[in-house]
Parts: C-alpha cells; structure tokens; sequence
C-alpha cells in the first residue's frame, strides 16, 4: 500500500528539502573558498571566485535533489522511515552528487571544484531526516484533517481484520476512513469490534457503490486464502484498489517486504539486514570504529596482559569457538579471565561468584574488559562491533530446543557488544529476554543504531549486574 497525499500537503516538503539543498550547496561553496580550512593541503583557492556560476546551479541542484529523493520514495508515507535510514540518506545523497557530476561534465563552459562535491554530499545527507523532523508535527495534522479521505471496506470480522483496523486509526494522516467490514463465511461480530458490520460478503459489489468505496482490504486467515482469487475477480468491474492484509501470526517474521521476481510477487517474511550496501557500510563502520578503538585501547590490553601474566599461570588469551554469521564457527579471542583447569571436565556455563575465576579476571569481567581482544576478530570480519553476542556451539543445540527462535539471532554477524547488552541483558540474565533485544536490533538495524550503542557502552553500557 501506498500513501496517496495530494500535492498541496507535501509542498513544505518540498520547500524545505530544496532550501536544504541550497545551504549545503552554498556552505559547501564558503567553506571551499572564504575560509583557510583546506589550504594546508590543498593551497589556496583560486580568485576570483566564479561565484555566479555556483548560484546559477541552485535550480538545478534542488530538480536533481528533487528527482533522488522521488526515486527513493520520501514523499510516501513510507518516507519517514526511509528519511531516517542513514544508509537511505546516504544513497539519496550519492546518487544526487553521482547525477550533479554527470549534469557538470557535459557543460563544458564552466568548472565545479571536487572539494565543494564532498563538502556538498557530507551537509546534503542529514537534511532528508532534519526536514522531516521539522514538519512532520504540521504535516500529521494536514493529513489527519483532509477532507479528501479515501473510504477503506476489510473483508473480515476476526482477529486480523481488527488488528489492521487499529493500525489504520493509529495513523489517521494516512487518509483512509474506515466504512466497515464484511463478515466472511460465519464471522461472528464481536461487542469489542472496532469496525461497523455492513454485511456478509455477498454485499461486496453493493456495499462498495453504495459507500463509495476506493479501497478494499482483505484480511482473512490463511486457510481462507483460496478465496482472494474470487474477490479481486469480482472488483474488477469497480474502481477501487484490491489489498491483502497477510496473516503472519503463525511465523515470526524480520523485516518483510514485498518483491517481484519477474512477473511472480514474492512475500519475503525474514530476510538478513547484511546484503548490499548494508553489508559494505557495515563492513566500513567496522573497520573505521575498531581500528581507533584498537589504538586507544592499546595501552590497556598491554596493562592487563603483563597483569594477567604475572598473577596467574597460564596463557594471557583464550581462544574459543563460537557460532556467528549464518551459523559459520570462528575462534574469538578473550583475555583469559579463569583457571587454566576450568573446563577440564568439559565446557560449562559461567555461573555467579564462579570459584574458577581468577582474581584479576572477576575485575575484567565487571568491566568486560576481556572482551578488548576481539577488536581483532572484528578486523578479521568474524565479529562486528555490534550485534547479538556470540554463543558456543556446545550450547547452542540445547538453547535452540528450548527457544526455537534463537538461532534467527545469527541473520547478522555476533558482535562485542549489542542492544541487549546495554540495556543489562547479560551474563545471567534470562536468554528469552536477551533474545527479544537482539531480535529487535536485527528487526531495526541501521548504522545510526550501531553509532548509538556504541556511544552507550563507551558510556557505561559495559557495566551490567548480571556480570559475572
């Protein structure tokens, strides 16, 4: 489904997305030429400065701006959510410059500096979201009072039909007024029902003259799916638009979306956030991220090693095999916290007030300092800075029985630290709980959530009572 807001609403949009544009570009020309940030490399900027030829192209920065952000769908309703993507952002931001380069090389009476590009692709990427954020209170309550609401009929009086029919008043700036519902085989109507009874699916053609219907939206259990073929065959002859509303109670679906495979539509209910761009942005986040993090923390990992190395017999690390990605085993690197007799017996669980913890390994622990070696397990590409924790593959069978949805965990590379992380969930914290967290980073993925919780563990997020 669409959204369908009329030209007028999305003129502020518009405006401000242009003027954006604008200062970027213009920024971008002052910072290049009125300011000395970039002499050092690159000298001087040469004068006088062509300064007409850089306002001349503000018309066609804002079309070209314009046309990107069409292209990636901001001015739909699901544009708020594209807007605050950053890899979203990013791609709208490159594929302007990219069209910009293009537009300039076949111009030939005039010469663009490649430093007011960059400079213009780094201020143009934020503004996207920034627009949004700014309109979005007014343009909520544009929507929600157009008089130009379009009539929505479901087909289904059960659990699904209500809860499409609460998500549709959870959103009135999407333009659909709910008429009603046609009940489907013996439906019974509820007292809790949300949606007015209008009838028995006999009454479909009627009902969607009578109310002037424009969408319709079926909403009925799977098992009933072979009835959708006769629906759509009946509204046919009507102008209104046919949706079905996909009964996912059954499965536990990870960002699904639609798709085309030629002339086939395809329902994708889970698939892995580490593909494409999102797979390179990451990998870059990472290498960026965990080589500074490896450098400052270098002196510590000296520290604690001697430390290690003098207190207790042993090795400084330990190695163990844990699952990642897609189910692949890697071996990742701590700083040896226990006994080197500790799992003579076999691999166990670390408990509480573990007896086989060394002195100067509880300390690590609570602070989670014997995590800091798998910064090279990061650069290597077998872990990210971020992502649900890594288990050992000797547990992992029996937590998977017990938790059938755990292993969903692993659509993602293990990280050092993750969204259940900061929010306490470690250690002996209960597995259900951490797997909801780590479900819901999977779900929500983005490098801005990346960036944020590494700012939160940089800012205690490492601390945890359920430390151990």
């Amino acid at each position: 489904m669409r959204g369908r807001h009329s030209l007028p609403t999305m003129i502020p949009l518009f405006i401000l997305d242009a003027l954006w544009a604008s200062i970027a570009w213009l920024s971008a020309f002052s910072l290049r030429f009125f300011t000395t940030l970039f002499d050092t490399i690159l000298g001087p900027a040469q004068f006088p400065v062509p300064l007409n030829i850089y306002l001349g192209a503000i018309p066609v920065i804002i079309a070209v701006s314009f046309a990107s952000q069409y292209w990636l769908g901001y001015y739909t309703v699901e544009g708020p959510v594209k807007r605050s993507d950053v890899s979203s952002r990013i791609r709208g931001a490159f594929t302007t410059l990219a069209l910009l380069l293009a537009l300039s090389a076949l111009y030939r009476d005039a010469s663009y500096s490649r430093l007011v590009g960059l400079i213009f692709f780094l201020l143009l990427s934020p503004g996207p979201q920034l627009s949004w954020l700014l309109l979005k209170p007014l343009l909520r309550r544009i929507w929600s009072r157009n008089s130009a609401r379009r009539g929505v009929l479901i087909v289904g009086q059960g659990p699904l039909a209500l809860a499409f029919a609460e998500q549709v008043k959870e959103r009135p700036w999407l333009g659909l007024e709910l008429t009603g519902a046609l009940r489907f085989k013996d439906e019974a109507v509820t007292k809790e029902s949300l949606l007015p009874d209008l009838g028995t699916l006999e009454q479909l053609e009627s009902c969607c003259l009578e109310k002037r219907i424009k969408e319709v939206f079926v909403a009925l259990p799977l098992e009933d799916a072979k009835s959708w073929g006769d629906i759509e065959r009946r509204l046919r002859a009507l102008a209104v638009d046919f949706h079905i509303v996909i009964d996912g109670r059954g499965f536990l679906s990870i960002r699904p979306q639609t798709t085309r495979f030629g002339a086939l539509p395809i329902l994708t209910v889970r698939e892995s956030p580490r593909y494409g761009w999102n797979r390179l942005g990451k990998r870059i986040f990472d290498l960026v991220f965990g080589l500074m993090a490896l450098l400052v923390s270098l002196p510590v990992m000296v520290l604690i090693a001697l430390t290690i190395k003098l207190s207790s017999k042993g090795p400084i690390f330990y190695v163990q095999q844990r699952v990642g990605w897609a189910g692949g085993c890697f071996p990742m690197i701590k700083f040896r916290t226990m006994n080197v007799e500790a799992e003579a017996g076999g691999p166990q669980f670390a408990v509480k007030d573990d007896p086989r913890r060394t002195t100067i390994g509880t300390i690590l622990r609570v602070l989670s300092l014997d995590e800091l070696p798998q910064l090279w397990n990061v650069l290597r590409g077998e872990m990210s800075l971020v992502g649900p924790r890594p288990e050992r593959p000797e547990f992992l069978g029996d937590i998977a029985e017990r938790i059938p949805h755990f292993p969903l965990r692993q659509s993602v590379k293990a990280g050092m630290t993750g969204l259940a992380q900061i929010n306490g969930q470690r250690g002996q914290a209960p597995l259900e709980d951490r797997l909801r967290f780590d479900l819901d980073y999977v779900q929500n993925w983005s490098l801005w959530l990346d960036l944020r919780i590494l700012i939160v563990t940089m800012f205690g997020g490492f601390l945890s009572r359920n430390a151990i």
